[in-house]
């Protein structure tokens, strides 16, 4: 009776497995994945179900979670039979490929060992989904020629082995093939029909569903009945699974295809449809592209009001959901940000910086208010872009700075790069003032990029680059204006250039506000730069009589709200570090003692660190910077800001100090309320051009926790940065001077000393930033 009652619940228990696990392939089916995987928990935790849970976490963009179950699994997949193996390492190479390029090369790796499984398997469906998989990373590594042939490999082993289960496999291989066409701008119209035939004769699926909608969507096929046929198969396809995300992004698609023809009521209509759908998902990431596509269309219908409105709620819903779209999916090839964040933003701040022009007084200051208010939203997803990590200072939502005043004599200047035009927005005290300027975003980014390469290339024209390999050696840092190496009559060859070039954009990016500016007795500017502006020295730009940073002290913010507002509460105290000789095969840094030295002899009442070359390594660096109540840091070492934060760093004597090696050492003062009030690194260089490596710069206040950040565009001779760093500490030693006016000063000794003319050109004085918020 008891073993009776034993078969009868293991036969109980087993249905119930089996009917967890065919609910989650049907939900896996029809795109509910979530729901899929909670199925899949329910049910025995084999190793066939837990691969097929990493499957459903890729489709999530949940990395983290399907990378804990493979290694988990790991430990104990020898053990299984063959075709988990070949599965398991199969599973963990589309991992890899689906987080980036930065992993392709492991994709690669484990997949070695997924063929070297499927090699003693015979599973010709197996075999040829490997090959398919292989054939995509040739091709996303630009091999398209290599990938064509592996696709035909897998083809041929499907025919070959004649695999009843080899449709899917089939069709996904013909939707490669002609994506890899299309990457290499070939005809792509046989191959079109042949990826097309092949999933219109399956069954609805979410998988079906997505393939139809990227060949309906391609921009090199013009036969408009067979798109439609796409896209009401998908639409159909969608409705069949019940799936109401597919649904919203088959008609969103669909909406946004028919805007591109022209045809705005049908586009209308099926844009709100995809509202409706995505509505039913509260939780979808992608209902803010539906409200961004339907406040163009009423935009484009003269509805500005309704415009106004789905903007708003764009933009609410992504802030609500960033971080799930941020990560979801093949970030890598769908490049999220400059394709769909950029224009909604950059769309509904020039929506409303158009109405502002036709109203007046308090609602026109309204809307200038609400412009700023999203360009700060802006400014921190667009930070958070760069650093792959959310920011943890305040948001424009709960940003003080954005309600109060700003300082007496501090203007903020946020100058706003549209395509055809140029916008500078003002704030003085609590009022906006906008002026609009017919210059565009290419001519802005050719002139600054013309500065840029003046500014950058008088390296090579100063005087100390004139010295001997035995004048530098004895060079006297101390010393610096009596050296005989700079009696040169005449060392500024492109100096003519440099301010002719410097006047243009001088025009378009100061002189508008001038009259404001002296109406208003402005002293600072602080300027919250857009796009190619990152990489502008504003101190600079040139009137026809003067530098700007002879009539203003200028900084730089990557956004008010992403400022630290808690300042330190006790006396400077700094923790000084760097490198003067040759590591990891860059030039030794001969005066960085001299700049260290002089700067700790300013600061001797207070406490003061310092750690030089072999001293100079980050255990070394984190055990002092804890021991002591430091709050200033200053890096003296080689550096370098890039448009990929993985390769922004600074030199230590032991390695490179990334932009999370740096959080981590300021988070740890924060932590204990002790606010870090300075980041100055010296001998650093931005890459040229690159505004994204700009970002990098601001990003390091940001991502270290400092209320401000000294820092250079470009890396000036190492003999004269010590003159300018060791100045500007030496104006700090005034309580009543900021570090704005701090560095101002020790940019005008620079420019204006007779004792320094060798140096006035602005390549050995402009590069430095002053980078943070308020400093009163």
């Amino acid at each position: 009776m008891n073993k009776l009652l034993g078969i009868c619940l293991f036969s109980l228990a087993s249905a119930w497995v089996m009917a967890q696990e065919n609910n989650a392939e049907q939900a896996f089916l029809r795109g509910d994945f979530a729901q899929a995987i909670t199925y899949w928990q329910a049910a025995e935790a084999e190793p066939e179900i837990h691969l097929r849970m990493v499957d459903a976490y890729q489709h999530l963009g949940h990395y983290q979670a399907g990378q804990a179950l493979l290694e988990n699994l790991e430990p104990t997949i020898s053990e299984r039979s063959l075709t988990v193996q070949a599965e398991f390492w199969y599973a963990w190479s589309r991992l890899y490929m689906a987080q980036g390029e930065d992993y392709h090369e492991q994709a690669d790796a484990v997949l070695i060992q997924a063929f070297a499984a499927a090699q003693q398997v015979n599973s010709g469906n197996l075999t040829a989904r490997l090959l398919n998989h292989q054939a995509t990373l040739q091709q996303l590594a630009f091999l398209f020629t290599d990938a064509e042939h592996t696709y035909q490999q897998a083809l041929r082993i499907l025919t070959a082995k004649n695999t009843p289960a080899d449709t899917l496999v089939r069709a996904k291989i013909h939707l490669n093939r002609w994506r890899n066409a299309q990457a290499q701008r070939v005809s792509v119209n046989t191959l079109w029909q042949q990826a097309q035939q092949a999933w219109l004769s399956l069954p609805p699926s979410h998988a079906q569903v997505m393939a139809l909608l990227q060949l309906a969507e391609a921009d090199s096929i013009t036969d408009t009945a067979s798109r439609d046929n796409l896209f009401q198969t998908a639409w159909d396809s969608a409705a069949k699974l019940k799936n109401s995300a597919l649904q919203a992004y088959v008609t969103g698609l669909w909406g946004g295809f028919q805007q591109n023809q022209g045809h705005s009521d049908a586009a209308l209509k099926l844009t709100r449809q995809a509202v409706f759908f995505a509505q039913q998902q509260p939780h979808s990431a992608r209902l803010y592209r539906w409200y961004h596509q339907l406040a163009r269309l009423l935009h484009q219908r003269g509805a500005e009001t309704a415009a106004l409105t789905a903007y708003r709620k764009a933009v609410k819903h992504l802030r609500s959901r960033w971080h799930q779209e941020a990560y979801q999916g093949y970030r890598i090839l769908l490049s999220r940000f400059p394709e769909q964040i950029v224009p909604l933003y950059m769309g509904f701040v020039e929506l409303l910086l158009q109405q502002a022009e036709k109203e007046q007084g308090e609602k026109q200051q309204q809307l200038l208010h609400e412009a700023v208010a999203v360009v700060e939203q802006f400014k921190r997803l667009e930070l958070e872009d760069y650093l792959q990590t959310p920011c943890k200072t305040s948001d424009a939502r709960a940003c003080p700075l954005l309600k109060i005043a700003a300082p007496e004599g501090t203007a903020i200047l946020y100058p706003l790069i549209f395509e055809k035009y140029l916008v500078l927005l003002l704030k003085i005290g609590d009022k906006l003032h906008v002026i609009k300027q017919a210059t565009g975003a290419e001519v802005l980014r050719q002139e600054v990029a013309v500065l840029s390469s003046l500014l950058r290339s008088a390296q090579h024209q100063m005087p100390l680059r004139k010295t001997t390999a035995t004048q530098y050696a004895t060079f006297n840092c101390a010393a610096l204006s009596r050296s005989p190496e700079l009696s040169v009559a005449n060392p500024f060859q492109n100096i003519g250039a440099v301010i002719k070039q410097s006047q243009r954009l001088h025009q378009w990016l100061i002189r508008p506000l001038q009259g404001i500016l002296s109406q208003n007795d402005i002293g600072h500017l602080l300027i919250v730069p857009d796009g190619i502006l990152r990489t502008l020295p504003f101190s600079a730009l040139h009137d026809g009589n003067s530098y700007l940073i002879q009539r203003y002290a200028v900084s730089i913010s990557p956004g008010l709200c992403l400022t630290p507002i808690a300042k330190p509460t006790g006396v400077p105290a700094l923790l000084l570090g760097g490198l003067s000789q040759s590591v990891a095969g860059m030039p030794a840094l001969q005066c960085v003692p001299h700049e260290l030295d002089a700067v700790r002899d300013l600061y001797t009442a207070q406490d003061t660190g310092l750690l030089l070359n072999e001293r100079f390594t980050k255990p070394n660096l984190s055990r002092h910077w804890q021991e002591q109540p430091y709050n200033i840091l200053h890096l003296a070492s080689h550096g370098q800001f890039s448009g990929q934060i993985e390769d922004t760093f600074i030199l230590t004597y032991d390695g490179k100090l990334n932009l999370n090696d740096l959080a981590q050492l300021v988070h740890q003062k924060t932590q204990r309320n002790q606010p870090v009030d300075l980041l100055t690194l010296s001998a650093c260089e931005t890459a040229a051009g690159n505004d994204r490596a700009a970002l990098g710069l601001a990003g390091v206040a940001v991502k270290a926790g400092a209320r401000h950040a000294l820092a250079s565009l470009w890396r000036i001779d190492d003999r004269i940065t010590p003159k300018l760093l060791i100045e500007f500490y030496q104006q700090l030693q005034n309580p009543t001077v900021n570090k704005a006016q701090a560095l101002q000063q020790a940019q005008r000794a620079l420019l204006e000393n007779p004792e320094y003319k060798a140096f006035q050109h602005p390549y050995y004085w402009a590069a430095f930033l002053l980078i943070g918020g308020y400093d009163d």
